[in-house]
């Protein structure tokens, strides 16, 4: 895969993420009880049209707040990316609601979720192909990479391997920690215990404690903030992915501490 359709896919990473950061704040200021399909569409609307730019050289050229931190730009309008980046996703969801229980809406989405995956496989495949999406292709929508910026993509880029090597390094070293250290002083709780009585329920090294997801000890123990429940590592991990906590059943933006930093 050649470094235009990496920044393609980084870009699209990236707009999603601020057009959901903006909506959660928008809710937690102004809360919605009617009508939030057309108020998320409104809010993207606006995000679009502040953080995209058309510039005409090069036969026109459109980037997005996304494929401008990524160097890259797209080769159309603002309308054909409006289409994609915003009203596709409005779209989308009003279909959805109001045919959901169709067969033949569910045989269309299906062959049209299949043709999009297989245009994915060939463009992440192919060197030639610069088209994301069907629509994308529908719409003759191709990155083109940017003469600006390429410094501040590729520290960025560098600036994310480090962290994660960082976080890696610190995820290690707690493991190591959970397995060599940790076994004794449960041996010393327990102990503690029974001389004195007191109940240590809390305490991740106690045998009652287990993983909210996976009912076993914790391995690198984390707290989800939500509720404070205790999680693996990687049981945490999937939680947030899944955007479900296992303990008290909250949905959406999930997020967790270590629980030596808690």
């Amino acid at each position: 895969m050649n470094m235009l359709r990496v920044s393609h896919i980084d870009s699209e990473e990236l707009d999603t993420e601020l057009y959901e950061l903006i909506w959660t704040k928008f809710k937690s200021i102004i809360p919605l009880v009617r009508n939030q399909e057309e108020w998320r569409f409104f809010v993207d609307t606006l995000v679009f049209l502040f953080s995209s730019h058309y510039f005409s050289f090069s036969g026109g050229i459109t980037t997005t707040y996304g494929s401008h931190l990524s160097n890259l730009g797209f080769t159309c309008h603002k309308v054909s990316l409006y289409l994609l980046s915003v009203f596709k996703r409005y779209f989308n969801n009003k279909l959805s609601n109001r045919c959901s229980s169709s067969p033949l809406y569910k045989r269309i989405r299906t062959i049209i979720n299949l043709l999009d995956l297989i245009n994915f496989i060939h463009f992440i495949r192919n060197s030639n192909t610069k088209y994301y999406t069907i629509l994308h292709r529908i719409l003759k929508v191709q990155p083109v990479s940017l003469d600006t910026g390429s410094s501040f993509y590729k520290n960025s880029i560098y600036s994310r391997l480090e962290y994660q090597n960082k976080q890696l390094l610190w995820n290690t070293t707690l493991e190591l920690l959970n397995i060599t250290i940790l076994p004794s002083t449960t041996q010393y709780f327990n102990y503690f215990r029974r001389k004195n009585n007191i109940s240590t329920t809390n305490s991740p090294t106690s045998k009652h404690v287990v993983c909210c997801l996976c009912n076993e000890f914790p391995t690198n123990p984390y707290r989800i903030q939500c509720c404070k429940g205790i999680y693996c590592y990687l049981c945490l991990l999937k939680s947030i992915e899944w955007k479900h906590c296992y303990k008290c059943n909250e949905s959406g933006n999930l997020k967790g501490i270590s629980y030596f930093e808690s």
